[in-house]
């Protein structure tokens, strides 16, 4: 898996995610255990719908419970150094401005300060 070296490395998608949060959507559920007819449950996986490629896979019990999430990632979503404040600040607006430039509303367009 290939990782980001500095913030411009990072994939549209990753940027998109690391600024507003995955938008997940169903991808995947299979029964485990117990009988086809009644599992003891399902491996879920969820694939984020903002194109940066992570999945999220958890068990979910068949009465509701919700096991511990573990995630896949695609190439250009991690880094290979601390993301700072600062970088978090720059890569909002840098998803902003994509937001905006993409936007179908009438919006200001915002000048990003690098």
């Amino acid at each position: 898996m290939l990782k980001a070296n500095d913030p411009s490395q990072f994939s549209e998608g990753a940027v998109t995610c690391r600024s507003f949060g995955h938008a997940w959507k169903a991808y995947t559920a299979t029964a485990e255990g117990g009988t086809r007819a009644r599992p003891s449950g399902w491996n879920v996986t969820l694939i984020c719908n903002n194109g940066c490629g992570t999945f999220k896979h958890f068990m979910l019990s068949r009465r509701g419970e919700y096991g511990s999430p573990r995630y896949t990632y695609a190439d250009g979503y991690l880094a290979t150094f601390v993301v700072t404040p600062m970088d978090r600040e720059k890569l909002r607006l840098e998803a902003l401005a994509e937001l905006l430039a993409h936007s179908t509303h009438t919006a200001t367009p915002l000048k990003v300060v690098k």
